[in-house]
């Protein structure tokens, strides 16, 4: 949903990020998610700005105990985390929003999304006999 981006970033969450006062100008205005995925808004916007991205490796330790979301809260999150990257992919146009997997995430409610996260498997075997 987000081409450009995954060209340059593999990981948008492990990494520091820092911003000149510029860039902050160019692109705080037109952030409008605070939550989990605001770390690839941030990154959309500067490409959208035309800001250019660099990478520089850092040391990061994976912790759960300093972990902000873990357990039952993750994954009651999963599907609102992936409209609201639907919703970055709209507002900065970066696919087109006929895009088969655009239109599949808005048809989900958050009943199918779990029934998804229960047996992956076998949501993607029957929606591929489907012809989906």
């Amino acid at each position: 949903m987000l081409p450009q981006l995954a060209q340059q970033i593999v990981d948008t969450n492990r990494g520091f990020k820092a911003f000149t006062a510029e860039a902050l100008q160019k692109i705080l205005d037109s952030i409008q998610i605070y939550t989990f995925p605001y770390q690839i808004e941030l990154l959309v916007a500067c490409l959208y700005h035309g800001i250019l991205l660099n990478k520089r490796g850092i040391a990061y330790v994976d912790s759960e105990a300093a972990s902000t979301q873990q357990g039952a809260q993750l994954t009651q999150t999963y599907l609102n985390q992936i409209m609201q990257i639907v919703n970055i992919s709209q507002r900065y146009q970066t696919i087109d929003q006929n895009d088969e997997l655009v239109q599949f995430f808005h048809t989900l409610s958050e009943e199918q999304w779990r029934e998804i996260e229960m047996n992956p498997q076998r949501f993607l075997s029957e929606y591929l006999e489907r012809g989906c």
